[in-house]
């Protein structure tokens, strides 16, 4: 069924009022297709045109590096296309796992660690931890994965029964579980990031 005229503009007057919120933070909670990504836009324009206002202190948060790549260059060419323009380089766009340890650096919450933990790259989740958990579980690397996006699934979505992947059983659970407590992954605060000693 098509969207109706007054469809679309309750929808567009509710991104206009999600972007002008007052509010320090927002959440936008919709699914594929219907604007958050634009809305995201003209809300970092509209916090930045506030007086005082430090693009260094706007976070944008999203679940994958690749959402984040996206949505950096779509806030700095809708900024800069306004009249005047607006510089939103320095806005810091990242995942929030990223985000999460940041905090955890500037809190100093990672001094507990010998080395500096960084975020893994895909590379390195794919060669090093889904075959170091694939020998854990006795399953071969692509059966990891699974397991370990499913766990991502579970913590992005914040609801512990969602499992947006293969059906994992209580048993991979389980020994997902044990390969973090054995310290060979390194997970700050219960982030479900997957962490690398440098």
């Amino acid at each position: 069924m098509p969207t109706t005229p007054a469809q679309r503009a309750a929808a567009e007057q509710q991104q206009f009022d999600a972007a002008q919120d007052t509010a320090p933070q927002i959440r936008l909670i919709a699914g594929p297709g219907t604007g958050k990504s634009r809305t995201i836009e003209k809300r970092v324009a509209h916090i930045l045109r506030q007086p005082g206002a430090n693009p260094a202190n706007v976070y944008v948060i999203s679940f994958t590096r690749a959402t984040c790549e996206e949505l950096r260059g779509r806030i700095r060419n809708y900024c800069a296309g306004l009249n005047p323009p607006i510089n939103a380089e320095q806005v810091s766009v990242r995942t929030m796992h990223s985000l999460a340890l940041r905090i955890l650096r500037m809190g100093n919450q990672l001094n507990q660690y010998p080395s500096e933990p960084t975020m893994l790259d895909n590379w390195e989740q794919e060669h090093i931890y889904d075959a170091e958990l694939s020998r854990d579980l006795h399953c071969a690397p692509g059966r990891a994965a699974d397991v370990r996006l499913a766990h991502d699934a579970q913590w992005q979505t914040l609801n512990p029964a969602y499992v947006n992947q293969s059906q994992i059983t209580q048993e991979e659970i389980a020994g997902f579980n044990a390969f973090h407590a054995t310290g060979q992954i390194c997970i700050a605060a219960d982030v479900t990031s997957l962490f690398r000693a440098t």
